[in-house]
């Protein structure tokens, strides 16, 4: 077995001489054999190791015997442990999958370790029997084709996370064990119907395997192909996508509509996909019906559509503009007051500054047609009937929203400039009021600049 994860290795370019290795080991038998092997081959490969374990406090007892066996066999090889009990009861008890909650904290912890204990990469003890319950629950579940499978390969926190053993079978790690005299744990929990996977395990499996005892290797082919076609497609749609996007943040990214319902559907799927994947790396993969409906969604040129999807994200076509968006609360005031001669944020990317000096600025400027008693000005979000007089005519706030096209979720919070007796002056960064021009000089100016400029 060891020569065929080694060729496998060299094969998929994993090998990573010379690199610290995080070996994540529950103690069941796959992640065992993980790191019984990376341990037999350090010394030739030049891998500085360790083991990190997760213990998820779901199992009592058996939770507890699990960190200590990892803990005790890491000490017989000189290999450093890093465990943890985590805060998964905590998590549950305000509701909640279970298998999701395990695994963001699983993850989350990872992650940690490699970074403040400077690990390289990190290994996984999946195996070719996972990859073929893997594989026909996707296509029970119906996600999308482009993520078929366990991949061999991905990133976490930006750092490699391979998974070496989906070239060998359960049965393969069991006989490796077994010679080695190698104990390690059971989980009396995959003995249980309740998880889907122990269902396609117990029942599935061996019905694929009664018609084709080499299932899993012809599962790993198939795989393998859809991975080469899935790295072109993955690249053509980093292409496009870098094309396509107009603004980007730690919570959202926005995209041309014109130019992306252009594009062939397949890279349409796989540009959704990027976009998930950027905002939420750590989040089960969007299933294929929910991908179909932002596509339709997509497609539609007038007014606004939302899918609503995971951990408070909505993706919304605002006429031409795709936003991925997690949808965050806001404790906006509904009213400030303008100081004068004092910089303020609107709260909405821009800041406005009140002045009767005329001294030049960075940004927008306008003359106020004012009068003493319409100080201070203040800036609130817009309430029914609102009109803005336009010069010779009154227009509907709500009427101007559209009209600029103003994606619908930035409606309810825009700043509006008013006075202090209520008149609007203006939907600020938008439109203005006849109350403010650049011809009529007066006493007061305001001047308006995006939030990054300086003073």
């Amino acid at each position: 077995m060891e020569q065929q994860v080694l060729a496998f290795m060299k094969k998929h370019h994993i090998d990573y001489r010379g690199n610290k290795l995080l070996l994540a080991c529950s103690g069941g038998a796959d992640s065992v054999a993980i790191v019984r092997f990376y341990h037999q081959h350090a010394h030739e490969m030049g891998w500085s190791l360790g083991i990190v374990h997760a213990d998820h406090q779901l199992r009592g007892k058996a939770s507890t015997g699990d960190r200590e066996f990892v803990e005790q066999l890491g000490q017989a090889l000189g290999i450093p442990v890093y465990s943890k009990a985590l805060a998964v009861p905590e998590r549950l008890s305000q509701g909640g999958n279970t298998q999701q909650v395990c695994r963001e904290e699983r993850y989350a912890y990872f992650s940690w370790i490699m970074e403040t204990q400077k690990f390289d990469v990190l290994v996984q003890g999946h195996h070719a029997d996972d990859q073929v319950e893997t594989v026909f629950m996707q296509l029970v579940k119906g996600t999308d084709a482009s993520g078929v499978g366990i991949p061999l390969h991905r990133t976490i926190q930006g750092k490699p996370l391979i998974r070496p053993f989906l070239s060998v079978t359960r049965q393969d790690i069991e006989l490796y064990l077994h010679t080695m005299q190698q104990p390690y744990r059971q989980d009396a929990s995959n003995a249980s119907d309740t998880y889907t996977r122990n269902r396609f395990r117990h029942h599935i499996v061996p019905l694929l395997q009664e018609e084709n005892s080499s299932i899993a290797k012809q599962i790993e082919k198939f795989v393998e192909r859809q991975r080469e076609d899935q790295d072109y497609l993955d690249q053509q749609a980093h292409l496009h996508y870098e094309q396509l996007v107009t603004n980007s943040s730690e919570t959202s990214r926005t995209l041309d509509r014109k130019g992306f319902v252009e594009l062939p559907i397949a890279l349409q799927r796989r540009i959704i996909l990027l976009l998930w994947n950027y905002l939420q790396p750590q989040a089960a993969a969007l299933a294929s019906s929910v991908i179909d409906t932002i596509l339709h969604v997509a497609q539609q040129s007038s007014g606004t559509q939302y899918v609503h999807l995971p951990n408070a994200f909505r993706f919304i076509r605002s006429y031409d503009q795709l936003l991925l968006v997690q949808e965050m609360p806001t404790e906006m005031p509904v009213q400030q007051t303008i100081p004068f001669d004092q910089w303020m944020s609107t709260g909405m990317g821009t800041q406005i500054l009140v002045t009767g000096s005329e001294q030049k600025y960075e940004g927008d400027w306008y003359y106020l047609q004012l009068e003493e008693q319409d100080f201070p000005l203040r800036i609130r979000t817009r309430e029914p009937g609102d009109t803005l007089d336009l010069g010779g005519y009154h227009k509907k706030v709500a009427r101007l929203f559209i009209d600029e096209k103003v994606a619908k979720q930035k409606r309810e919070g825009w700043p509006l400039l008013v006075t202090q007796k209520n008149g609007i002056l203006g939907l600020i960064g938008l439109r203005y009021s006849s109350k403010l021009n650049k011809t009529n000089k007066t006493p007061w100016v305001i001047w308006i600049k995006q939030e990054d400029s300086t003073c």
